[in-house]
């Protein structure tokens, strides 16, 4: 599961590709906010930002990439890819904005923010939640006890794993593949909103593996 784009993280990018080939991973879901569409957000640009034009033509060369890794690659819509949806006023939809990116099918598009997987060791809510919440996994342990099921969560910029507050669910925080460093209202403004913390999960048998940096040893898992 992975999160923003262009400012993407390259080195995590090719961490998460080389632990899926060793434990033979072949199915990526991405959690929402794999555009950043800033030409077409409804907030004020703090600098000039990366045309659509060079975002979808680097988003199908990193699409491209993954399926070499992953047999399919499972997309639902974060705020960011509706960016376009509401700049087009609905006439466009999420076919629209991944067709003029790549038309393989082995790309399935949810056009929902979520999307569920049934795994040996129960289900999994994958989501993009509107909400926001300063202490880290709050949001998806909240999520959990309300949906009855374990959650994965983009959105925040936080990685974190933890239960629910009933205990029954696990609740985890996806930051995603994103550098911070790149992003430009992190960087031009200090602000108490709690450290952006990159990061990735991957479910095998059904549990739970959390990846980021200060979490992981890298050289243990190959990558």
């Amino acid at each position: 599961m992975t999160g923003t784009f262009p400012e993407t993280d390259w080195r995590l990018v090719e961490r998460m590709c080389s632990i899926a080939k060793r434990n033979l991973i072949k199915n990526l879901v991405i959690g929402g906010d794999f555009f950043s569409q800033s030409q077409f957000s409804p907030f004020a640009n703090l600098v000039p930002p990366v045309t659509w034009a060079q975002e979808r033509d680097a988003a199908r060369e990193l699409l491209r990439h993954m399926l070499d890794v992953f047999e399919n690659i499972w997309i639902v819509m974060g705020n960011h890819e509706r960016r376009l949806v509401k700049w087009a006023d609905a006439t466009l939809d999420e076919k629209d904005v991944f067709g003029m990116v790549i038309t393989s099918n082995r790309v399935h598009v949810n056009k929902f923010a979520y999307c569920t997987l049934e795994t040996s060791a129960g289900k999994w809510r994958v989501t993009h939640p509107a909400n926001y919440r300063q202490a880290r996994g709050q949001t998806p342990a909240l999520l959990a006890d309300k949906l009855r099921m374990n959650v994965i969560a983009g959105h925040e910029h936080h990685t974190a794993m933890t239960y629910s507050p009933s205990g029954e669910y696990v609740a985890i925080s996806i930051g995603g593949l994103y550098d911070a460093g790149k992003i430009a209202y992190v960087q031009l403004t200090d602000q108490l909103r709690p450290a952006m913390t990159p990061g990735f999960v991957m479910l095998r048998g059904g549990y739970p593996y959390l990846f980021g940096d200060k979490l992981t040893n890298w050289e243990a898992w190959g990558a």
